[in-house]
């Protein structure tokens, strides 16, 4: 009889059931050591819950971290219920905060739920946001270039076209008609309007460049007299040259418009704060990281470096962005056309330069030009050092019999 199988109950088998991982007590090895923020925090609302560990580069950015603090207490008040009220709507971030420590520093904040903890990544973006806001300005600043300069072509052919009319008209009533002095006020109207015009087609890069190549010293040198002139006597002039100072190639009669505007600016400055004070121009030779640590970014080798600084009460956070701004002025009805540091950031940027405005309240004004440095080439060099080993040509006698 052929057997059949018999089914036999298997014993029963000991199923393993997944247990709820525990809550992280510590940061893993990644987060422990990256360059940016990090911290492990107890519990699910990040700005009130306690920091239970954090990285050396949290600790370096908003300082030391004691135990007991919060998450929020190193963030800037204004900042945080800014953050947290975008929390509040669902928001996902990054939350862009502003540190305790140092308001000016902003960082992005990330966060990561963790089983019941949070683990938080600040990553400063100060110089980030520097380099956004800069570009904005250009960017502004190249718009207004653009309508500033197509204004000022149609306003100089409507003056051509006065002033040739004007000259007719001056030649048909000379000096002792009734009509010239009338004439002749109409004529200094015509050259003030002109000069604004120059001034508009300086600031938006459009006026005809006379490049040489200049002698950083001995341009500011010469120049100095005249401007201890414009001065007077209740403002002190103080110069300061550094060593090795380079050469520049630039339009020499804008270069010298450019320090003149910053130096009258000044003068008026500490003249309507105290009565009179000091007048700065220094000038050196920079290297890429010096330049850099004075204000220009994105300098590539040495840098041709103008300083004019005052000690008047400096410029109010609120205009700092619109001081190059054409007709921007803060000066008394009549006292300003608004077009001086306009002219001078045109200026400086038709000599493939950059110009950067250090200020704080109550410590004076420092505006900063830094122009590319001119290498003459080895024919350019050799020419110059056969044109000065010339001797002098002896000046041909003149005639002073009258």
């Amino acid at each position: 009889v052929a057997a059949e199988p018999v089914a036999v109950p298997l014993p029963p088998v000991a199923v393993p059931i997944p247990q709820a991982a525990p809550p992280p007590r510590a940061l893993d090895a990644f987060s422990g050591a990256s360059p940016f923020g990090a911290a492990l925090l107890e519990g699910l609302d990040p700005f009130n819950s306690q920091v239970l560990e954090a990285n050396p580069a949290l600790s370096a950015m908003t300082g030391a971290v004691r135990a007991g603090m919060t998450l929020g207490e190193l963030i800037d008040p204004p900042s945080r219920t800014e953050a947290e009220t975008r929390l509040a709507e669902g928001k996902a971030g990054p939350f862009e905060v502003r540190l305790a420590r140092d308001p000016s520093r902003i960082a992005h904040l990330y966060l990561y739920r963790a089983e019941g903890r949070l683990v938080a990544y600040l990553i400063d973006v100060s110089e980030q946001k520097q380099i956004e806001l800069q570009l904005a300005q250009a960017q502004k600043m190249q718009a207004i270039g653009q309508l500033a300069g197509g204004v000022a072509h149609d306003f100089n052919n409507l003056l051509t076209a006065i002033q040739l009319r004007l000259d007719e008209l001056l030649h048909r009533h000379p000096v002792g008609d009734p009509s010239y002095e009338g004439l002749n006020e109409i004529r200094q109207t015509g050259v003030r309007a002109a000069d604004l015009v120059r001034k508009l087609l300086a600031f938006s890069r459009k006026q005809t460049v006379q490049r040489e190549v200049l002698e950083l010293g001995e341009l500011i040198s010469e120049f100095e007299v005249l401007l201890r002139r414009l001065l007077r006597e209740d403002v002190k002039l103080i110069t300061d040259y550094g060593r090795d100072l380079p050469q520049v190639r630039a339009d020499k009669s804008q270069l010298e418009t450019a320090v003149m505007n910053l130096a009258v600016n000044a003068r008026d400055a500490v003249r309507a704060a105290k009565g009179g004070g000091v007048v700065r121009i220094r000038t050196a030779r920079l290297n890429e990281d010096e330049a850099r640590s004075l204000g220009f970014p994105g300098a590539e080798g040495d840098q041709a470096f103008i300083e004019v600084s005052d000690d008047g009460p400096g410029i109010p956070p609120e205009v700092m962005g619109k001081i190059f701004d054409p007709f921007f002025t803060t000066k008394p009805v009549g006292e300003g056309t608004g077009l001086g540091l306009a002219t001078v950031y045109g200026i400086v940027k038709q000599s493939d330069g950059w110009i950067h405005v250090h200020s704080r309240p109550g410590e004076g004004a420092a505006f900063r030009i830094f122009l590319p440095v001119h290498e003459p080439t080895p024919a350019q060099a050799a020419a110059a050092a056969v044109v000065a080993a010339e001797p002098p040509k002896p000046r041909a006698a003149r005639d002073l019999s009258g």
